[in-house]
């Protein structure tokens, strides 16, 4: 079967208006999509806006919606507390006048349903904070110089330092630490600077202080002891030159911070109860944070020949080293020179003593070292005797009163902390002395004519009025004598000096 031309034709034509007619309907159903889009309501601005900082209390929340006319069921929430009854709406802005909103931060959250097809449901949150604090602000560096002013400190982070004088300004941003440093370069002279934070809501605080630019360096110039000085208590004088203003200074002996203050460019620190030895003073002076001048000083404390009269510490010299050398050599842990001077061998001899009597190792000849040096006392609870020694000889053994089982004396390694003539009985805070009054001295006091008291606590070696006790486990902890064996070994003891009760 053939077909004409025009049939051919008709043919041909048909698919080509369908594909038009296809179009157009997808342009149009495009279009009305685009309208419905362009129509939908959205919430474009929000007051205050997300992040904000505001110092007032009474903000008023609001958030435009474009298209709020096909918008219902609108809710506003504060905080998660549904404020819509308290919203009123102006064009297409709805809003809620707050009142009295905490100092921190609050949410805010905008809700509503929609008629418009392609956006049933329209909503935002966002949060802003309330700050009505002032930032706190410190200034602890300012640093003068000839080149101007250093001023560093702390304040809200995040806020924004700014620094005046007549003469120049700066600004900087604290750090999420709070710290700030701020540079300004000022002609030499005296300065007034006005430090001012300020924080992202606004509050203010600021503080002001007066600054010397010199023209020329700091020094510093000291007044050094001698290398060898005859007192426990030198004094060390200073002048510091350049500053334009009183430096403030910081020093240590021997490591240790010393306490100085001054009120002028000169002055003096104070050292006293040095022991004898080497001893090392260091002296910073600082003006602001960026000028710093120290100096360093050894010298060597001699202030007595006595031994026992002062501690004594590697670097003392003289008549008091060579006892105490002697009495090293005594013990058995040095034999070296008897030079009077207190060198290594002689530190170490120290340390080997006091490692022999358990004492620590420091090298330090202090009160517990010389007290050992003097002597030391042994006391066996299962004997009830006392045993005096002096240095490694026995020189004297005496019989004793211990504790009862029901107050033991402890065991172990103590010292004489004080020795008391015709001491006052005082009860002690134990049952077995409730109601108990002080017994002054005399024949009824049951200490005797002597106290002798020891690092163990409340535990001493005393007299007594009861000598029939002697030699049994009858006292409350304490070591009692025989009034004669009590006073002459008090003679011989010195504080300091150790005391070993072994069971």
């Amino acid at each position: 079967m053939s077909y004409s031309a025009a049939q051919r034709y008709r043919r041909r034509r048909w698919p080509r208006v369908l594909a038009i007619v296809g179009i157009a309907l997808l342009l149009l159903l495009a279009a009305a999509v685009g309208v419905a889009l362009w129509q939908a309501p959205r919430i474009h601005v929000v007051s205050p806006t997300a992040g904000a900082f505001l110092k007032s209390t009474a903000p008023t929340v609001a958030a435009r919606i474009s298209g709020i006319g096909g918008v219902h069921d609108i809710t506003v929430l504060l905080d998660g507390t549904d404020v819509s009854a308290d919203a009123s709406r102006s064009g297409d802005t709805i809003g809620v006048a707050t009142k009295g909103l905490a100092d921190g931060a609050h949410t805010v959250t905008v809700d509503g349903a929609s008629s418009n097809p392609l956006r049933r449901h329209v909503a935002t949150t966002w949060s802003f904070t309330v700050d009505t604090v002032a930032p706190p602000l410190t200034v602890d560096g300012i640093g003068a110089a000839s080149r101007g002013v250093k001023l560093s400190g702390a304040t809200e982070p995040g806020a924004t330092v700014a620094s005046a004088t007549a003469d120049a300004t700066g600004k900087t941003t604290a750090g999420d630490n709070g710290r700030y440093t701020l540079k300004l370069t000022l002609p030499k002279g005296a300065a007034h600077v006005t430090v001012e934070a300020v924080d992202r809501a606004g509050n203010a605080t600021s503080s002001e202080t007066a600054v010397y630019v010199s023209a020329t360096p700091f020094m510093l110039a000291l007044t050094s002891p001698r290398t060898i000085v005859k007192t426990d208590s030198p004094k060390i004088g200073f002048v510091a030159a350049g500053a334009g203003v009183p430096p403030r200074l910081q020093a240590n002996i021997d490591g240790k911070p010393l306490a100085v203050t001054t009120d002028s460019p000169q002055g003096t620190v104070k050292l006293s109860g040095l022991a004898e030895g080497r001893h090392e003073l260091a002296i910073i002076a600082l003006v602001g944070n960026d000028q710093r001048v120290s100096m360093d000083s050894t010298f060597i404390v001699d202030s007595t020949e006595k031994f026992g009269a002062a501690t004594l510490l590697a670097g003392a010299r003289g008549a008091d080293v060579k006892e105490l050398q002697r009495r090293l050599a005594k013990a058995g842990v040095y034999d070296g020179p008897r030079d009077g001077v207190f060198g290594v061998s002689t530190l170490h001899a120290v340390q080997a003593f006091e490692k022999k009597m358990g004492m620590p190792t420091d090298g330090i000849v202090g009160e517990q070292v010389i007290g050992a040096l003097s002597g030391h006392i042994v006391i066996d609870l299962s004997q009830c005797k006392l045993y005096f020694y002096k240095g490694t000889r026995l020189v004297a053994t005496y019989p004793v009163a211990v504790g009862q089982p029901t107050y033991p004396t402890p065991i172990g390694h103590f010292y004489v902390i004080e020795m008391v003539k015709n001491p006052t009985w005082t009860p002690p805070n134990s049952p077995w002395a409730a109601g108990a009054v002080p017994i002054p001295p005399g024949e009824t006091n049951p200490l005797g004519p002597r106290w002798i008291g020891t690092s163990a606590p409340g535990v001493g070696i005393h007299g007594t009025n009861e000598p029939s006790s002697i030699g049994s486990h009858v006292s409350h902890g304490c070591i009692r004598m025989y009034v004669p064996d009590v006073e002459k070994l008090f003679e011989m003891v010195t504080v300091g000096m150790p005391v070993i009760i072994r069971a």
